[in-house]
């Protein structure tokens, strides 16, 4: 009796060791547990309260899009100049079509704002040497050929879209164009405005007067775009389209597609690529409807 009495208490008094040590360990990990959500929930607080003190600026770096239906972003809108920004360019040309050569390429463009204007101006030009042979296919001498345009784009910025005035004059030796003149004005839109891109579409009424060879003169409906994008502070991208229908005839038309990009190799120093396709749809005799140019070239900023 003694030897079960004994175990008895033996095993009350472990039960309650161990219970009490079971108790322990409870009341421990709940005070550990509540410590861990205190610290993340403190974490938690810590980090919102740094969101909400994130400086302007660097929210303005943040790319978003504004549409032409009015949404807002918090990039600023892509401006041009405040004073005149000039380009000077230099390369060579790789062109195919009417004539497969390289050739030297000049060019300049020069920009704008003033107040709610864009004013944008360029010429540019390439020519080659080329040999002229009589009918029995011998060399008689050399002939310089090539090719020159320049133009001038103002645009006046309303409310989400925009009014323009396009004039351009083209001289092109191998296509048979002694000149070709194209005058325009219209509407346009800013379908997409960021601080990195600018898409914008335009349409309107253009005359267009040349001897290519021969003289005429009619009127079209002209339909364009331009996107930018500045991908990084040193690298951008272009692309342009540009389309004119004759009114009486929409499958008679001229069309130019352009694409291309820039690398900065210093502040005022950049290397330029771009494809450059020009089309005819009534060219003259024996002149091919398409040309086609790759262009690189270096160009000067200042």
């Amino acid at each position: 009796m003694t030897n079960a009495m004994t175990n008895t208490m033996t095993n009350t008094t472990s039960n309650t060791t161990k219970s009490a040590m079971t108790s322990t360990m409870e009341t421990t990990i709940m005070a550990k547990s509540t410590a861990a959500r205190r610290a993340l929930l403190a974490a938690i607080a810590t980090f919102a309260t740094a969101a909400c003190a994130v400086d302007e600026d660097i929210l303005a770096n943040v790319p978003a899009v504004s549409l032409g239906s009015g949404v807002t972003a918090p990039a600023a809108a892509l401006e041009g100049p405040l004073k005149w920004e000039t380009t000077l360019a230099a390369g060579l040309t790789y062109k195919r079509g009417n004539t497969e050569s390289d050739r030297m390429t000049l060019g300049a463009t020069t920009e704008k704002f003033k107040g709610q204007t864009l004013l944008r101006a360029y010429a540019n030009g390439s020519s080659e040497t080329v040999d002229v042979v009589d009918e029995a296919g011998r060399r008689v001498r050399d002939r310089a050929v090539g090719d020159a345009k320049a133009g001038a784009n103002v645009k006046q910025r309303l409310e989400g879209c925009y009014v323009f005035g396009d004039f351009w004059i083209f001289h092109d030796d191998m296509a048979d164009i002694r000149y070709r003149a194209v005058e325009s004005g219209g509407a346009g839109a800013f379908l997409v405005e960021t601080a990195r891109m600018r898409l914008t579409a335009e349409t309107g009424l253009a005359y267009i007067h040349e001897r290519a060879p021969d003289p005429d003169d009619y009127f079209g409906l002209r339909i364009a775009e331009r996107l930018d994008w500045r991908a990084t502070a040193t690298f951008e991208l272009w692309q342009t389209f540009e389309a004119v229908p004759r009114f009486e005839d929409f499958e008679n038309m001229l069309a130019t597609f352009e694409v291309g990009g820039a690398s900065a190799i210093n502040a005022i120093l950049s290397l330029a690529v771009k494809l450059k396709m020009e089309y005819d749809s009534d060219p003259s005799e024996d002149v091919e409807a398409l040309d086609a140019t790759f262009v690189t070239e270096l160009t000067y900023s200042f």
